[in-house]
């Protein structure tokens, strides 16, 4: 399952019709432990790489996301 990180930026309705289109089981969620479980992540940019950051810290993904990149 591809997780997008809904973190209240970036355009996720795009990018899970898109990923649907080919097939990717998605599921768009700002719940960590689903975060923790996906088998990919994708975080929708938006332009500005701090302000994303500043959301996510904001809505506590950060760390959760950064677990999940030191698990590769």
């Amino acid at each position: 399952m591809i997780a997008i990180v809904d973190y209240g930026g970036g355009n996720v309705r795009s990018l899970r019709a898109a990923l649907e289109r080919c097939g990717a089981d998605v599921l768009v969620t700002s719940d960590p432990a689903a975060i923790a479980h996906a088998d990919r992540l994708l975080v929708a940019g938006q332009g500005a790489a701090g302000a994303a950051m500043a959301a996510l810290a904001a809505s506590g993904l950060d760390d959760v996301l950064r677990s999940a990149a030191n698990r590769g």
